[in-house]
């Protein structure tokens, strides 16, 4: 396996991670319970999209506490930089201790090929049928729920 190393802090894609692509309003089943759990045991949480982070704010609402002032606009390569400011911003100079969950193959794969980067596909919503497929093609780790999202960040935080 490629990252063995502690994860200090996550990032999230938005739309199809956190909110289901299917209603635009809804949670993914669980992500808040997983959300709360990362926060309870203090590991920071950013959010990195496409949209810009003016309107992530008004879109999060109750949601905000979990990530403060840690939301970022890019996508697909543009999200590489996104998690490497948010790594300065925390002080963290190895990326692999910095894990990033998205749903769209077009987003992660570049993370994953041009940085140390944890990167986890997620099955999310279910937009993206073929997030497996290139999840196992490429060695990049997969979830299909959030708890098992919770499963694979818990293993690598140390808690």
């Amino acid at each position: 396996m490629k990252h063995k190393k502690t994860i200090f802090a996550v990032c999230f894609d938005y739309r199809g991670t956190l909110l289901n692509h299917n209603s635009d309003r809804e949670l993914v089943p669980g992500m808040e319970n997983l959300l709360a759990e990362l926060k309870k045991k203090q590991i920071p949480m950013a959010l990195v999209s496409r949209f810009p982070a003016d309107e992530l704010t008004k879109r999060l609402g109750s949601l905000m506490k979990y990530f403060n002032e840690h939301i970022y606009s890019g996508g697909g390569k543009a999200k590489l930089d996104c998690i490497k400011t948010f790594a300065q911003k925390l002080t963290i100079d190895d990326l692999s201790q910095i894990a990033f969950i998205d749903d769209k193959p077009e987003n992660f794969v570049p993370v994953a090929q041009n940085s140390e980067v944890f990167v986890i596909g997620f099955k999310g919503s279910g937009k993206y049928p073929h997030v497996e497929t290139v999840c196992k093609d490429m060695g990049i780790a997969y979830a299909t729920t959030a708890k098992e999202l919770e499963n694979l960040l818990f293993r690598r935080t140390g808690m």
